[in-house]
């Protein structure tokens, strides 16, 4: 090989030696950079780390809690009117009337109007406001459950307490529902429409029993019984390990009056001798009775304001909430 072509090749070698090199100082010089940039993206994670754990932690926050926090805003409309110690003092009096042993209390639900308990046991003037603190009770009774101001001893004992309730039974998923009454079948089948004001012709058409829909409307109404009255054995039979006495109990009770209406006859209608025809009375409707479980509820508005609002209120009722009072309004007819 020539010197020539030696010196040419030896200058080949050391130019692409040095590219080499040049090429592994701008590889290592772009990991340099992307490691400066790994570094600063490792410093903002813990950042965005928060934020998703923050995020995950509204979620997990219950419908209830937020309904509660909701109505216990201070953007609420309707505040309470009295001071902590008032409410505190008004409640210790309230209590006294059990300790004296005029009622007992454990037998009223907690939604009791006060002014129809006090007027049996008055203790208070006539000056003092019973419906403003009625509707303070209310206000103050939701913060005091609010999860998130309330100690899990707290919590647990009032879960505790309604675990051995009746209620619960209920709530369980297994707990056969309730039959719709002959009459709630025959108003569906006629396409009447119960949530409305009634003018009796629904109740006066029920009571035809050779009409073909009556018929079969007291028909199933018969056979769901029979099914209903099953389930309740089973469910029984069933979760009797699980449940209190007092729920057992309770059960017992239903599968006897359910038996029993099942093995009684209907009673037979009497009719009038004098032949003089009565008014007919103006029979509550579900909406009715809804308005009734609310008590003095939106009293603060106009009529009309608070008619409308317990209507829109009413109409986003779940189906089953609804047939209660839809129930309770059939059994009236």
């Amino acid at each position: 090989m020539s010197k020539s072509v030696a010196s040419k090749t030896g200058s080949t070698t050391k130019r692409k030696r040095k590219a080499d090199a040049g090429g592994t100082n701008e590889l290592a010089s772009e990991e340099i950079k992307m490691g400066r940039k790994n570094v600063k993206t490792a410093k903002k994670e813990p950042t965005t780390s928060s934020a998703d754990d923050n995020i995950l932690l509204k979620t997990e926050e219950t419908e209830l809690d937020r309904n509660d926090r909701a109505e216990s805003s201070p953007s609420t409309a309707t505040q309470p009117a009295m001071m902590p110690k008032e409410m505190y003092n008004f409640c210790k009096s309230i209590l006294e009337i059990e300790e004296k042993g005029n009622v007992n209390l454990t037998r009223l639900k907690g939604n009791t109007k006060f002014s129809q308990l006090l007027r049996d046991n008055p203790m208070f003037d006539d000056s003092v406001d019973i419906s403003a603190f009625q509707n303070s009770f209310t206000h103050f009774y939701r913060w005091a459950t609010i999860l998130s101001d309330v100690s899990l001893s707290k919590a647990l004992h009032t879960v505790m307490e309604y675990a051995q309730s009746e209620h619960m039974v209920f709530r369980h998923p297994n707990y056969p529902k309730r039959p719709q009454n002959a009459f709630t079948r025959f108003a569906q089948l006629t396409g009447s429409n119960l949530f409305k004001k009634s003018n009796g012709q629904t109740s006066a058409d029920y009571k035809n029993d050779q009409d073909p829909r009556v018929v079969k409307a007291k028909q199933e109404y018969a056979k769901d019984r029979e099914r209903y009255l099953a389930k309740l054995r089973e469910f029984l039979n069933s979760h009797t390990d699980e449940l209190f006495e007092g729920q057992i109990q309770y059960l017992h009770k239903e599968i006897k009056n359910t038996q029993k209406s099942i093995e009684q006859k209907e009673p037979p209608r009497s009719r009038r001798s004098n032949g003089i025809k009565q008014p007919q009375k103006q029979l509550p409707t579900a909406f009715d009775l809804y308005k009734r479980s609310k008590g003095q509820k939106y009293e603060h508005l106009p009529s009309e304001e608070r008619e409308a609002k317990l209507r829109r209120h009413f109409e986003k009722l779940s189906a089953e909430q609804r047939e209660i009072y839809e129930s309770i309004a059939a059994s009236l007819q």
